[in-house]
């Protein structure tokens, strides 16, 4: 299911710079670091407790995490070459 979510996203370059946008625990990221590098994907979530979760997990440990709103996110809107919210792109 998730895979099949991200299928519109058309991940196919691993340098692209990529924004999970609420991104929890990092369901969703997990699919996303299978085709784009961790190193270039942020994980935006406002719950510390979910982000916890997130940071456990080993493929995301070299993603960048930023506790923060979704509707107030410090990117300007070319910033990512993709956005993603709840396995949505």
């Amino acid at each position: 299911m998730r895979d099949e979510a991200l299928e519109p996203a058309d991940l196919h370059d691993r340098n692209m710079i990529f924004v999970d946008v609420g991104g929890g625990t990092g369901f969703t990221t997990l699919g996303i670091v299978k085709h784009v590098d961790a190193k270039n994907v942020i994980i935006l979530e406002q719950s510390p407790h979910q982000l916890a979760k997130a940071e456990q997990k080993e493929p995301l440990k070299e993603c960048k995490i930023i506790e923060g709103d979704a509707e107030d996110h410090p990117f300007p809107a070319d910033y990512a070459d993709r956005y993603v919210s709840a396995g949505r792109p």
